[in-house]
């Protein structure tokens, strides 16, 4: 297996095989070549290039609990395209308390091209204690502090600098009820800068030469933390796969509509002709004329709007940012399911678009809780 440490100013590289840790690249990320090999291979986003919350949500279903967490994580978070991982914390009768774990997304793809992970942890859940511990590492520049007990992550702090004692006192009244159980710190290397906290008893552990997370990876599920970049990557192929086949199934069904156009105009002409020499032919009793009526006939199917035109009319009329999913033409009128950001913005381009006449809203836009965008259905008067 391969863990990847993704710290603040670059990526460091290992290969895990048991108890043996081997760094086989470490630099910044623009410098290393793409790392290469069998086995899972995991993404460690560090304290530092991660931002935690901790916030309460109704009592519902998980399923439902990660879609509003996906809706609001934009504005929970000061990045422009978050990704993020979220966890339950606790769960009571009225609320959840549901953890957060975010970072910026653009620069986790700079990491997967030198480094193909399959899975990303936050550093906080990288780290399992069976035990109620206070744990301290980092080091001169950047020192973490994360809280364990009731075997699970129960809350985390960083210093710029050495950790002090103040601060870890702090840090752990905040937690409440689970600060009574915390009765040990161990700290690894030389990052308390003053007396140690009253209430804790200090470890001292000697730094290992690689993040301590990695001795504890054997003892996590791995499998609820499958990358949701790799996901919606997959996602987003098929649905691009999906869009162009809808758009190819449409344009041959367009094209053998206006074959059939063509097709019936031609039979129409036959029969006028086969109809015309029968009537020449004909008893001079038969006082009906029907000849008069098909001129009619094949000027109104003439003179009927084609989807090709409403189509050519809605391209040239419609907003940059809007999309037409749906078209339907009838006798006069078209009825256009459009998504847009602005549909006002749609509404008054269509109504000044010469061949349309009128430009009614059907029913209520519906906004889409990710990309903000609404779909609604238009009656297009031609």
């Amino acid at each position: 297996m391969y863990a990847a440490y993704w710290r603040k100013n670059g990526l460091d590289v290992y290969r895990l095989s048991g108890a043996q840790v081997e760094k086989v690249a470490a630099g910044a990320i623009t410098d290393l070549q793409p790392i290469k090999g069998l086995g899972k291979k995991l993404l460690i986003v560090s304290s530092a290039n991660s931002l935690h919350l901790r916030k309460r949500y109704p009592a519902i279903a998980e399923k439902d609990l990660k879609k509003a967490v996906a809706n609001e994580v934009e504005e929970l978070f000061p990045f422009s395209q978050p990704s993020f991982h979220c966890k339950i914390f606790a769960k009571e009768r009225m609320y959840t308390l549901v953890d957060i774990w975010a970072w910026d997304a653009a620069e986790i793809e700079h990491v997967k091209k030198v480094f193909n992970f399959s899975y990303v942890v936050p550093e906080e859940l990288a780290y399992v204690s069976a035990e109620p511990e206070v744990v301290l590492y980092g080091d001169q520049e950047f020192a973490s502090i994360a809280a364990y007990g009731e075997g699970k992550f129960l809350g985390s702090t960083s210093f710029a600098g050495a950790a002090t004692c103040e601060g870890l006192t702090l840090f752990v009244k905040g937690l409440g009820q689970h600060a009574a159980a915390l009765r040990t710190l161990k700290v690894y290397g030389p990052l308390l800068s003053d007396r140690a906290p009253e209430n804790l008893e200090v470890f001292q552990e000697a730094k290992a030469e690689h993040p301590l997370c990695l001795d504890r990876l054997d003892e996590i599920d791995l499998r609820e933390f499958r990358s949701q970049s790799t996901q919606l990557s997959t996602g987003l192929n098929i649905a691009l796969r999906t869009a162009v086949y809808i758009a190819l199934a449409y344009a041959i069904g367009l094209f053998l509509t206006l074959r059939n156009y063509d097709a019936a105009l031609d039979a129409l002409s036959r029969k006028r002709a086969e109809l015309t020499k029968s009537l020449a032919g004909a008893p001079r009793e038969i006082k009906e004329d029907h000849t008069r009526a098909l001129p009619v006939l094949e000027k109104k199917l003439q003179s009927r709007t084609s989807p090709l035109e409403v189509m050519e009319v809605l391209a040239a009329s419609l907003p940059p940012s809007s999309f037409l999913s749906r078209l339907v033409v009838t006798e006069g009128s078209a009825q256009a399911a459009i998504s847009s950001k602005d549909p006002l913005e749609v509404i008054n381009a269509l109504s000044k678009a010469q061949g349309i006449k009128s430009v009614r809203l059907r029913g209520a836009p519906a906004k889409d809780g990710q990309s903000g965008a609404y779909t609604f259905l238009l009656e297009i008067g031609l």
